[in-house]
Parts: structure tokens; sequence; C-alpha cells
């Protein structure tokens, strides 16, 4: 996650320096989102709930969602205006990886539903160990 964290921050600088292409909303949201989502995974495994691991896993599905819809909006821009194109390639590398970030998340969430529960949810299979 450390990895992740290290290429938003060096895809932000860039675009610090650029007039922004349009008013950032869903980069704010999939942050928030994923931070939630960590801070509630942390809670989970400290307090073995599957219960909050379960809500968290259910969250990452909207991170996907989030970022398909960026990545939509930032082809029509690049196709509309290709002067751009490297600030979008940047907007899409954050958005990408605060989705990995969720996704690991989610992983640890799996693995703390396993722990207290004996149940395999790695990739949506259910069977009971």
């Amino acid at each position: 996650m450390g990895d992740h964290a290290v290429n938003i921050s060096e895809s932000a600088l860039p675009l610090i320096k650029h007039k922004k292409i349009k008013p950032f909303i869903d980069i704010p949201r999939m942050s928030e989102i994923t931070i939630k989502m960590l801070n509630d995974c942390i809670e989970a495994f400290v307090n073995e709930s599957s219960k909050i691991a379960k809500e968290v896993c259910k969250r990452d599905s909207m991170i996907d969602g989030i970022r398909s819809q960026i990545l939509r909006e930032l082809i029509t821009f690049m196709a509309e205006n290709p002067s751009i194109i490297s600030d979008c390639l940047h907007i899409l590398r954050i958005a990408d990886n605060l989705e990995r970030i969720a996704d690991l998340t989610t992983n640890i969430c799996e693995d703390v539903i396993f722990i207290t529960k004996g149940k395999v949810v790695k990739h949506n299979i259910q069977k009971k160990n």
C-alpha cells in the first residue's frame, strides 16, 4: 500500500503545476471511501470482526465502479483534446493506485473472515474449511 501511496504522490506533483482539466470530484470521493475501507479493515482485524470485514469487501465494487467511470470520462477528454493526455494519464494512475489499495484492503478483510469464520470468500468462493 505504501508503494501505491508513493505512486499517487508522484502523479499528483505534475498535476499541481497545471490547470485542472475539470474539478476533482471522483478522485476525492474515491480516496475518502478507500481511507474508510482501510480504517475499517484495521478495526476488523484488531477486533476479529467478520461483520466489519464483510462490509469492507462490499465497498470494493464501489471503488471499481468509480475507477471505471473516471476512465470513461478521461477517454472522452483525451479524444477531444490530445494536449491533456499526459495529465489524464496521471489522473488515471492515481485512480488505479487507489483502486489497488482498496483491493489490498479487501484481501486483508477476506483473511479476517477466514480467520474468524473459517470461510473462504476470496474471488467470491463460498466454502467452509
